[in-house]
């Protein structure tokens, strides 16, 4: 009896490991696909209408939160802006936003990133 539930918890682990195996290598895939495909305006502001914004419209700081993005050429697009105008009012920190509306700020040329996280953590 030993013998077989011995061989039952080998035959479970490397059924385990092959699970682990096969999410590794998807992940990899997945990491690979990423950084191989270019993100242009409609899926960013797929991403942003579908993904980011309903996952933080119910936090309860949300009216009073700023959307920062930085300067890459997906990111400063009428559309973009119209969609962020749409959810954060004037509250956008984003390269040529100021100049397009006439509102925000508009992110410093030639400057790192300003990510909070850098300072407060």
């Amino acid at each position: 009896m030993r013998t077989v539930a011995t061989s039952a918890r080998a035959k479970y682990m490397q059924y385990l490991e092959s699970e682990r195996s096969k999410e590794k290598t998807e992940t990899k895939q997945l990491k690979r696909k990423a950084l191989e495909e270019t993100v242009n305006s409609a899926q960013y502001v797929e991403a942003l209408r579908n993904q980011f914004i309903p996952a933080i419209q119910s936090e309860p700081d949300f009216e009073s939160m700023w959307f920062m993005q930085d300067g890459a050429t997906p990111h400063h697009t009428n559309e973009v802006f119209d969609l962020l105008e749409e959810h954060f009012d004037e509250r956008i920190v984003a390269l040529g936003y100021p100049k397009l509306k006439n509102m925000g700020i508009d992110w410093p040329p030639y400057s790192p990133d300003l990510n909070p996280c850098d300072s407060f953590l």
